[in-house]
């Protein structure tokens, strides 16, 4: 801690709009490891990274001009929550179910869902938090983390509206590098003109849409009268010039909405629909220049709450699915010293009718696709008839 503390100079960062509207939708991560790591090499490795971000250890402000930004005061800092605890949980009997979280003797999921404990108003905002939990036997270990922006009272009511209307489960399922391919492969062809490149991420969340959509219509659960919206968030830090030449750590992401006619949707699958519904997805994506972006970070600056309330509308929506991509991300390459982790999932994710596309674990390739939707629902999405292209 020492070397962290000298290190620390005070600063103020700024927050914009981007940084308080896509925040609501942060996603704790959990990793297993087979291993376990002393708690002092797990504290040093905390302290390291707090010196390459320690606005992580500043506090959430608000000034006179109604601007939120982060305080870093060297004297009086806010440090992250780090706890090391212990189990009677053997890692085998996690192991052989999966790594069912439900299994632990704390309910992680609730525990992550605000920053501060409920009911405490003004507390101080603690901006990360890890917990190492030691499996029997010292046969294993837990490490769960996140990291918020936003204050417990927003985050919380956000939170206890959407989790106290749904009830979601977890399923998951492997995509290979070859079904992901077969995918391209059959749907390139079909590319609409002035689409040169469709990218398997494109391709993947076009036939969720589509599956979610037929599934979702199986159940009686939408309006017939309205279209389907997919929606997902979208990197925008190569798109704006100063983000992408600059150490910015805050979300640079903005959340696309994809609208597509329901009719369309629930017709009989083809290569054709579903590279109609992938090429929808790229204009959209490519429409995210640095203009678009700019200015819809100026709206959000302007009127955060507003945009906050407006997605969660578009989120509660019955014709709506909602997919974020982490494939791309090194989960599985966090190295502590006793190596790899064997697993890496979502602690929880507060979206009903949603994906996760996440890289795999050690041993597989392609992606892991985490879906949270009802129990209904999942048994029309395994029946949906576009897996016939990959399995």
């Amino acid at each position: 801690m020492d070397r962290f503390l000298a290190s620390v100079e005070s600063q103020t960062v700024i927050l914009s709009g981007i940084d308080d509207g896509p925040s609501i939708l942060i996603i704790p991560f959990y990793y297993w490891y087979e291993k376990t790591v002393p708690s002092d090499v797990l504290e040093t490795a905390l302290y390291r990274t707090l010196e390459e971000f320690p606005v992580l250890a500043g506090r959430i402000k608000t000034g006179n001009d109604s601007r939120s930004f982060i305080d870093v005061d060297k004297n009086n800092l806010n440090m992250p929550v780090y706890t090391d605890s212990s189990c009677n949980v053997h890692f085998q009997t996690l192991k052989d179910a999966d790594f069912d979280v439900r299994l632990l003797p704390v309910d992680y999921s609730s525990a992550c869902k605000t920053p501060a404990p409920p009911g405490i108003i003004g507390q101080c905002l603690k901006l990360a938090e890890f917990h190492v939990l030691r499996m029997k036997d010292d046969s294993g270990m837990f490490l769960s983390r996140w990291v918020a922006w936003l204050s417990p009272e927003l985050r919380g009511r956000v939170f206890r509206y959407l989790l106290s209307s749904l009830n979601p489960q977890n399923y998951y399922i492997h995509l290979s590098s070859s079904a992901i391919e077969h995918l391209l492969q059959m749907v390139q062809p079909f590319a609409e003109p002035g689409i040169s490149h469709l990218s398997a991420n494109d391709v993947i969340t076009a036939l969720l849409t589509i599956l979610f959509a037929q599934a979702l219509h199986e159940t009686g659960r939408l309006d017939g009268e309205a279209g389907f919206l997919s929606s997902f968030p979208a990197n925008i830090r190569p798109r704006v010039k100063r983000l992408a030449n600059s150490n910015y750590v805050g979300n640079a992401v903005l959340v696309k909405a994809v609208g597509s006619p329901l009719d369309f949707l629930l017709q009989d699958c083809s290569p054709k629909i579903l590279a109609a519904v992938a090429c929808n997805i790229r204009r959209a994506v490519d429409g995210l220049d640095e203009q678009y972006c700019s200015q819809l970070g100026n709206l959000l600056y302007k009127n955060p709450s507003g945009i906050v309330n407006a997605n969660m509308q578009t989120i509660a929506m019955n014709n709506a699915f909602a997919s974020t991509n982490h494939s791309r991300f090194g989960y599985y390459e966090v190295d502590f010293g006793s190596g790899l982790p064997v697993l890496v999932r979502p602690v929880f994710f507060v979206l009903e009718n949603a994906v996760i596309i996440m890289p795999t674990r050690p041993g597989q390739d392609g992606h892991e696709l985490v879906f949270v939707m009802a129990s209904e629902v999942a048994k029309n999405m395994m029946e949906g008839e576009y897996w016939k292209y990959i399995y």
